[in-house]
């Protein structure tokens, strides 16, 4: 069976497509990495993997330090990573978790 997770990174502070943002998956009790990729131009990721042991509890890891430095915000107090911890409840899960990026801030949601 397999798990699909997929995001949509939005700048808040133009209402542009955050494109090449990092991103990975990691397993949180053993911290394996499932998987490492980054948000397309129009700022979307989308990965899907197998998975046998469920349910367990992920963190999606969305770098975005050196988002913000590519647009000159470099402030020491910028949020230079967002972590959304959730579980993977079945190995036929589909997550979608939007995200709204600023600098100092961001919104999340989850929905299937």
């Amino acid at each position: 069976m397999t798990v699909i997770i997929t995001s949509h990174i939005l700048n808040g502070t133009d209402g542009s497509h955050a494109g090449g943002v990092s991103a990975r998956l990691l397993e949180r009790t053993s911290g394996k990495v499932i998987f490492q990729t980054q948000t397309d131009g129009g700022g979307r990721l989308s990965q899907s993997f197998e998975a046998k042991d469920c349910p367990f509890v992920c963190e999606l890891v969305i770098e975005t330090a050196h988002y913000w430095n590519e647009r000159n915000v470099n402030d020491l107090s910028v949020l230079g990573e967002i972590v959304l911890r959730f579980t993977v409840s079945t190995p036929e899960d589909k997550v979608h978790m939007p995200i709204i990026i600023s600098p100092y801030s961001y919104s999340t949601w989850k929905s299937s």
